[in-house]
């Protein structure tokens, strides 16, 4: 549903931002497949990272591939490379 007096028009292309807010990288997988996270690239119709998590040191008891322990509602990693659990 749209806001009265305004318009969208998805078709065009212009728009990149996706999931989370990451821009849309079109170039690796095709249209609207691989959003860039900046440390790392995500594929959104496999709904997995193509890399490990570049700071894998740090949470050594769960997966490399994991996105933010597995809860994206409850945390949020706009940069792809991790950072503080919200409690």
């Amino acid at each position: 549903m749209l806001t009265p007096g305004r318009n969208w028009s998805g078709s065009d292309g212009g728009y990149r931002f996706r999931f989370n807010g990451q821009e849309s990288d079109d170039e690796i997988k095709g249209s609207n497949n691989c959003l860039d996270f900046g440390a790392r690239i995500y594929d959104s119709r496999l709904c997995r990272f193509l890399s490990i998590d570049p700071r894998f040191s740090d949470y050594s008891w769960q997966t490399p591939y994991a996105y933010y322990s597995n809860n994206p509602i409850k945390n949020v990693d706009v940069k792809g490379e991790g950072g503080p659990v919200m409690k």
